[in-house]
């Protein structure tokens, strides 16, 4: 994954004594130097996660949950996004075994009855982008934003062994970030904790172009939102295909729960989740 200025949706632009890039797709002027924040910030790096990352988290949040904005997407969104249409263009009608990952957020629609819809609004947009940026810090890329769900893909990087335990620590860094950043947050603002599910498959998916969108095609993103059911609060499931290409250390993570009858095929389909909470 690789992170550049698009000269064709970005323009040098200044504003004053500020020097920086005009977005013309978003149409918003980004400072520079805030820009090199953002890319500092996405830049996949497949570490676990730090204090000092828990630390910009922490402060993204909170300038999220004391904006006046009710926008649906933060810049860093927009500009993920970005970054997932660029790679799916120049890769059209590949296809490929990507690891499909969604993450949503549970409960929220209870949420509106202790708080208000506005404060709901911005906890969503806080969980989406602090996911999305955990995506991208270990090579992935935001495929879209449903409701309170993000949906992400893994290209193999280099091959499916290490694209699969590369999303589960992923998905496990995501567990920790809500925990230690945005659930502190919250809590210092007075605000209901928040919990999240995770399900994680892997298979063949065909990039497609759909007018000028790009998006991915294939059985195991619908079954990977399917078996989400699997998953309890702030718990983890995932399908065969990743369980089988994962290391003693990382299957030591999970333990066996039932299986997923494929419509394709009607075979029973095995699934595992995570053994503890987080």
């Amino acid at each position: 994954m690789s992170i550049e200025i698009d000269s064709t949706r970005f323009e040098k632009y200044r504003v004053g004594a500020t020097q920086g890039y005009y977005d013309k797709i978003a149409r918003v002027f980004i400072a520079e130097k805030t820009l090199k924040i953002l890319f500092d910030e996405v830049k996949p790096s497949y570490k676990p996660i730090d204090t000092n990352d828990i630390v910009n988290s922490q402060r993204r949040v909170l300038n999220n949950l004391e904006s006046d904005s009710l926008d649906n997407d933060t810049y860093a969104q927009i500009f993920l996004m970005h970054l997932s249409h660029s790679y799916l263009l120049k890769n059209s009608n590949k296809n490929d075994v990507f690891v499909i990952l969604y993450i949503d957020l549970v409960g929220s629609t209870a949420l509106a009855a202790t708080i208000s819809i506005e404060m709901v609004a911005k906890l969503v947009r806080t969980f989406c982008q602090e996911m999305s940026i955990i995506i991208s810090r270990f090579g992935g890329y935001v495929l879209k934003y449903a409701g309170d769900a993000v949906i992400a893909f893994f290209p193999p990087n280099p091959d499916l062994i290490n694209t699969c335990a590369n999303t589960i620590e992923c998905s496990y860094s995501m567990m920790y970030i809500i925990e230690r950043s945005i659930n502190d947050m919250l809590f210092q603002k007075n605000l209901p904790k928040i919990k999240a599910r995770i399900s994680i498959d892997a298979g063949y998916n065909q990039i497609i172009v759909l007018g000028s969108e790009p998006d991915l095609l294939g059985h195991v993103i619908s079954r990977a939102a399917k078996i989400m059911s699997k998953a309890k609060p702030n718990q983890i499931v995932i399908g065969e295909e990743v369980y089988k290409n994962l290391d003693d250390m990382h299957k030591r993570k999970f333990q066996s729960e039932g299986s997923y009858k494929l419509h394709e095929s009607g075979e029973e389909y095995p699934l595992y989740t995570s053994i503890y909470d987080q």
